[in-house]
């Protein structure tokens, strides 16, 4: 797999995440803040809790690296 898919995105509560079953995920703000850390991770994420914007999800499967970013309306 060589890339990760978020539905919906734009989002206002949870995110569907479409890839391997990820090791853990980092959610990172604008400012490059790492706000959550969840290890094994759910196929569904939930970033109702967080501030609107613009967000990078790292993710970590094995020792490779996949990156997405989420709307947060």
């Amino acid at each position: 797999i060589s890339s990760v898919a978020l539905f919906p995105n734009p989002t206002s509560g949870t995110i569907e995440v479409f890839g391997p079953a990820f090791d853990w995920v980092r959610i990172i703000d604008p400012l490059g803040r790492i706000v959550e850390r969840i290890k094994k991770p759910e196929r569904e994420l939930d970033v109702s809790r967080l501030p609107s914007g613009t967000y990078l999800l790292q993710f970590g499967f094995e020792d490779q690296l996949f990156f997405a970013r989420v709307i947060k309306k």
